[in-house]
């Protein structure tokens, strides 16, 4: 199940952006930055449930709520 950007930096305590730099720098072993291929600035960020549940010391239903 894949987190929002807003509800994982929320969770996180950090703000979007920090946390997509992050994602774009491969930081964060539970998410992942596609680039689009159109324009090059772009990207799709995936962000796994578990994952973040467990980086951050969380229940799953408290991640996906």
């Amino acid at each position: 199940m894949n987190v929002s950007i807003k509800k994982a930096a929320d969770l996180m305590g950090i703000s979007e952006q920090l946390l997509r730099v992050l994602i774009q720098n491969n930081k964060l072993p539970f998410a992942s930055a596609v680039k689009m291929e159109e324009d090059n600035k772009r990207f799709n960020y995936y962000i796994n449930a578990n994952g973040l549940a467990q980086h951050i010391g969380k229940t799953i239903e408290e991640v996906t709520q």
